[in-house]
């Protein structure tokens, strides 16, 4: 494709950009395309972009260095079409602008990005010699800052064309500040001279003509739902598009067109959000403006960052950039957020970094007032607005989502507090016991085995061991109930080992807790009816343990004396035979109750 065939020429300052700004300059570029882009779709024509250096030095061709597969293709008749791109030098626009009769209709819109450097200066003395170039009227200059790119390709004013062209002022006072050498003054004063020469020839641009009408009025509009809901970006004008972002209430998009009817004779409107082009329902829009353009909500900074990363999308915003935004602006759940980052270092951008990731646990510990809190708080106050007007639907609507905003809060403090005490488990104890409790303050449901390990594990104080103890066996928790219980019993407090060993039987088929309950009641209590059910409760569990050995020999004391049972040489012979060999008097208490019986002892 020749360069006569181009709609689009851009003409890149070569020196200055690619040696200081190259993401800059990318940006810049994608969001010309972008606006390019929308247009031809609009309008299902067809679009294609050169790019030209004004330098004529082949090693700062810029051009040459674009990786174009960058910007998307576009779509007409729902079929994907690629933006035609091509690259020229200094040389072949020269050539191209010779070849043009004057003041030609055709001419292709010429677009110049441009810094300060001298050598773009002197490179704009050379593109302005070319007669066509200056007269064509159908061209658009500007530096490289975002902003004056946004103003000038949304919402183009009538300027000066050759101040648009060189934009010298503020480039030789800045010159003059910095103390730049002479040579450099007089070939700036050489520009100063060509720039008021064209200002009294070339007269004042009143609109800036484009052969595409890109550049018509441009409406913004504001998400106004009603409810404080917020409204889905899908990516086709209907219910059943694939959600790209949710937007708060407040926030203002770019309209592309608008009023388009879905299926169901459903209004949408095209519109753009910081780089997301999608579809949003008509009704929800009301009149917006582009000082509002702007991201400025935590809560939208961090789901916009969220949608970056998850659509994949290399914005001039970078989602790791907003969620961190959002952080520092005291959205705790983007705080959350950034320490998983760091934690796992499962990202490209975000290398592993503890340091890093408990920075962030430690910033949502002492967030006494985070965001979320100001959202709850205002919807509050809207439901205590709407209510005097009977509207009990949108009441409870707004009373919901307050709720909601407490629960996000509770759980990320809970999550961080937790972890917070597993981060100091090993190397302050103390800390990681307080945490714990905050984290159990929270709502979090108690892991019974890390409470254990908390107890025994450390040396955490003895009141401390206790308490975690009793917390994990409230849960169910076998060994913390039994150490409580053995506890008590080493202390001679045997009301309290008592009420831990029965917490224990409801635990565990195991003789232990049920012997040494019988034990109590037996010698503490002289209770010898609920001895004797506890004994044999532990002699039916069958393990053949100290404690089930034990209690063969105290049922067979009870059956032979009768202490809460009935008396039974038989039954005493048999629970002495089963002791024996395991209980120091079993064998003497059985060869008692033998001769008691057969008129001797056993021979055994």
């Amino acid at each position: 494709m020749s360069l006569s065939e181009q709609s689009v020429i851009i003409l890149l300052d070569d020196p200055f950009l690619l040696t200081t700004e190259q993401k800059l300059l990318t940006r810049c570029l994608r969001n010309c395309v972008h606006a390019l882009r929308g247009y031809a779709y609009a309008k299902k024509k067809h679009l294609s972009i050169a790019f030209a250096t004004l330098s004529s030095d082949a090693q700062y061709d810029v051009a040459q260095t674009l990786s174009f597969s960058d910007f998307d293709s576009f779509c007409v008749d729902d079929k994907l079409v690629p933006a035609y791109f091509n690259t020229c030098g200094f040389s072949a626009l020269n050539y191209y602008f010779s070849m043009l009769p004057n003041k030609t209709a055709n001419l292709p819109l010429v677009l110049v990005l441009h810094g300060k450097a001298v050598d773009s200066q002197q490179n704009y003395i050379r593109l302005c010699s070319l007669s066509q170039f200056v007269h064509s009227k159908k061209v658009l200059a500007f530096k490289s800052d975002w902003e004056t790119v946004h103003k000038l390709i949304y919402s183009p004013k009538s300027l000066p064309f050759a101040d648009a062209v060189l934009k010298l002022s503020s480039f030789v006072q800045s010159a003059s500040q910095k103390k730049i050498f002479k040579p450099l003054l007089i070939a700036l004063g050489s520009v100063l001279v060509l720039s008021i020469a064209l200002m009294l020839v070339v007269p004042r641009v009143k609109s800036i003509h484009n052969p595409f009408e890109v550049f018509t009025p441009v409406v913004y509009k504001t998400v106004y739902t009603g409810d404080g809901d917020r409204l889905i970006l899908r990516d086709a004008p209907s219910r059943s598009g694939l959600e790209l972002l949710r937007l708060n209430e407040g926030e203002v998009l770019r309209v592309l067109e608008e009023n388009i009817a879905d299926e169901e004779n459903e209004l949408w409107d095209k519109v753009v959000y910081h780089g997301f082009e999608g579809y949003v329902h008509t009704e929800y829009l009301s009149e917006g403006t582009e000082e509002n353009y702007e991201i400025t909500n935590p809560d939208t900074m961090y789901t916009y960052g969220k949608a970056l990363l998850q659509n994949n999308l290399e914005d001039e915003h970078d989602g790791y950039y907003w969620i961190q935004t959002a952080a520092d602006s005291g959205e705790i759940t983007a705080q959350w957020e950034m320490f998983k980052f760091y934690d796992n270092g499962a990202f490209p951008k975000i290398e592993k970094d503890p340091d890093k990731a408990l920075e962030y646990l430690l910033a949502i510990d002492s967030n006494e007032n985070p965001y979320e809190q100001d959202e709850a708080l205002y919807c509050k106050n809207k439901a205590t607005e709407v209510e005097a007007s009977g509207n009990k639907e949108l009441v409870e609507k707004y009373k919901a989502k307050a709720a909601k905003k407490e629960s996000d809060v509770k759980v990320v403090r809970r999550s961080a507090a937790k972890k917070l005490s597993q981060w100091y488990f090993s190397s302050n104890i103390d800390l990681a016991s307080e945490y714990y409790k905050k984290a159990l303050s929270y709502g979090l449901e108690g892991d019974a085995d890390y409470m254990y390990s908390l107890a025994i594990g450390t040396e955490l104080n003895e009141t401390e061991s206790l308490e975690w103890l009793k917390k994990a066996s409230a849960l169910g928790h076998y060994n913390s109930t039994d150490v409580l219980a053995t506890y008590y019993w080493n202390q001679n407090i045997y009301d309290e080992a008592l009420k831990w060993f029965k917490e224990a039987t409801k635990l565990t088929n195991s003789a232990e807790p049920s012997y040494y309950c019988g034990w109590i009641y037996y010698h503490q209590y002289k209770n010898y009816s609920s001895a004797f059910s506890y004994f044999y409760k532990a002699y039916q569990s069958y393990d053949y343990t100290d404690e089930f050995y034990r209690a063969c020999y105290y049922l067979g004391w009870c059956y032979e004396y009768g202490q809460g049972t009935y008396e039974s040489d038989y039954y005493a012979l048999d629970f002495y035979n089963l002791a024996r060999g395991h209980v120091s008097n079993a064998d003497e208490a059985y060869n008692r109750v033998y001769n008691r019986l057969y008129g001797g002892s056993s021979w055994w």
